[in-house]
């Protein structure tokens, strides 16, 4: 018995990798691996005592082990050069074939290569005569973009978001690569920017509400969609079917009733509400169940969408793989049509803004205990965008819970946005939800944690007055001077609060500014958004005292006139 096989309880079942098993060896030869069945029944011949370091296989069917994926560890300095690496390559090809695995991996845990070992010489990146003189080829599995394909292994098996991750991958390979061909084909994203427009359009013109308030009903009945496709809602609480197409089967003049009486409240119960603020993702719908009109338009809504994801064969898609750009660009497109923005000062922060202070931030560079937050948050940009593009493994399933890698806060006072940012929020772990499809109230935990609403005050998030919290603070503060007596008055009435704000300044920006200071740690870094009449306002010379007492300010950016939707005024970037 091979030692290393009894040593690792190998010798019955390998680590559980989805429906495969998986095998981190080294020590074990070919023939030996062949005795426990942990490789095809083969005459391994002059090779039979050749070691691979790793093998997945699928051992499903008792009568036939197929080999996945062979893996060949190597210590970096056995990696470090084209040469070597060329010499991994061969050695894991070898194996490849010997055992007739569906593709290999070569690493030293930092890089990665997938090798396609099945492909015909005329298409392969290189051919060889192996120890043994025979003629062997393979090809480098490229990525969608004719780069090599570099996915990360999974480390952690009990790391289910990461699990997932490789075995979606190795399902793609299994599909994909072929004898003829070493790319991954381009996965078609969704982009539903269309059908939201036309959604929207039709609700507004059927309630005269204004837009965010329309767009908030198109993004509950996307989720909606969303979260049928994934199964998650066959069947509420009471047995009663609770998916699309139950709803819309159940007729034009009822649909919306059904929706509220049979689906609402059972997506609510699977993400529950906050017990802070009682938002949750679900509570901005301005259709009348006990209209029949409104029962008509969401049925032609229904309509649109099973229109939209049925494909040129004449097949309804699932709304599971959604386009990056469209969790982008959702709010930025719909947001800047709303005509109520002036009334509070909400100035939603246009994407180019909110990625260009991304990309400067270093929120990647961040330790894995730091906290980010945006005290204005509205829809959640300055919180959510980094996930799509500088930390887009910060959340993932681990011991059947969502973890983060960084403590995101977003506060704001209007219930509405805050509603707005946890479907948003869903949206952009929509591939992380697809892939834990049972965790829904750990998922709506964790959300009801990074955004919270403060309206049961005057002064929203201002009404907090906490100390040395953020690593790192990116935000768009509101810019208000009308009616700011009154945010003086309950700050004066209050001690403690007129304790944390002494700075007397001209607009609702001045507070933010001493709150974000207060709150930030010793050396943590804000971007803000401000006006330019902070800088010069004469009025406003103690802010800017109080600003250059308690910063070291790096730069100030000018940003381009009518850069905001609904104002004209210069704003200015710090």
């Amino acid at each position: 018995m091979s030692e290393e096989l009894k040593a690792n309880n190998y010798t019955k079942k390998g680590n559980s990798f989805g429906v495969y098993e998986s095998y981190t060896i080294g020590a074990t030869s070919l023939n030996e691996l062949k005795k426990y069945k942990i490789v095809p029944n083969f005459d391994y011949k002059n090779y039979g005592k050749r070691k691979p370091d790793g093998i997945i296989v699928d051992r499903r069917n008792k009568d036939e082990v197929r080999v996945i994926a062979v893996v060949e560890y190597k210590d970096p300095s056995d990696f470090d050069t084209e040469e070597k690496k060329l010499k991994a390559f061969r050695q894991c090809n070898n194996y490849c074939q010997l055992v007739n695995a569906e593709f290999g991996i070569a690493t030293d845990t930092r890089e990665y290569f997938y090798i396609n070992s099945n492909v015909k010489e005329e298409f392969a990146s290189e051919t060889y005569v192996d120890d043994f003189g025979i003629k062997r080829s393979y090809s480098i599995i490229l990525n969608e973009d004719g780069y090599n394909l570099s996915h990360n292994l999974v480390k952690d098996l009990s790391d289910l978001t990461e699990l997932n991750k490789s075995l979606a991958l190795f399902d793609r390979l299994l599909k994909e690569i072929n004898s003829n061909n070493s790319k991954l084909i381009i996965e078609r994203k969704l982009n539903p920017n269309n059908l939201a427009k036309n959604v929207w359009q039709s609700i507004w013109l059927a309630s005269g509400e204004n837009p965010d308030l329309c767009l908030s009903t198109f993004v509950e009945i996307f989720i909606f969609r969303y979260l049928s496709d994934l199964k998650i809602l066959d069947k509420n609480s009471d047995g009663v079917p609770a998916d699309f197409d139950s709803v819309k089967k159940s007729g034009k003049d009822v649909c919306l009733k059904y929706y509220f009486n049979n689906v609402r409240g059972h997506i609510k119960s699977l993400f529950p509400e906050s017990e802070i603020d009682n938002t949750s993702i679900i509570n901005g719908f301005i259709l009348d169940a006990r209209i029949k009109e409104h029962n008509h338009l969401f049925f032609n809504i229904l309509t649109s969408f099973s229109n939209f994801l049925t494909n040129e064969k004449g097949d309804e898609i699932k709304l599971v793989n959604i386009d990056p750009e469209f969790k982008s660009r959702l709010y930025e497109d719909f947001l800047k049509r709303s005509i109520s923005q002036k009334n509070w000062g909400q100035y939603f922060t246009p994407r180019n803004v909110v990625k260009a202070i991304i990309e400067v931030s270093g929120i990647e560079k961040l330790g894995p205990d730091a906290v980010v937050g945006d005290p204005a948050c509205g829809v959640g940009g300055f919180l959510l965008e980094p996930l799509l593009t500088k930390i887009t493994n910060a959340f993932s399933v681990k011991d059947g819970h969502l973890n983060s890698s960084l403590n995101f806060r977003g506060e704001d006072r209007d219930p509405k946005v805050i509603i707005m940012a946890k479907a948003n929020m869903l949206i952009y772990l929509s591939e992380v939800l697809r892939d834990n499809p049972t965790l829904t109230k750990n998922f709506a935990h964790t959300i009801n944690e990074v955004f919270k609403s403060f309206h049961t005050s005057i002064l929203g998030s201002l009404s907090t007055t906490k100390k040395d919290v953020y690593d790192l603070v990116m935000t768009n503060p509101p810019y208000v001077t009308k009616g700011i007596v009154n945010y003086k008055e309950a700050i004066k009435s209050d001690g403690e609060l007129k304790d944390y704000y002494y700075v007397n300044g001209m607009g609702v920006e001045c507070f933010f500014i001493e709150k974000i200071i207060n709150e930030l740690k010793p050396n943590g870094t804000g971007y803000i958004v401000i006006p330019d009449g902070l800088l010069n306002r004469v009025n406003d010379h103690k802010i800017r005292e109080f600003i250059k007492k308690h910063c070291i300010i790096d730069g100030i950016i000018s940003l381009p006139i009518s850069t905001f939707y609904s104002t004209q005024k210069k704003w200015i970037c710090k």
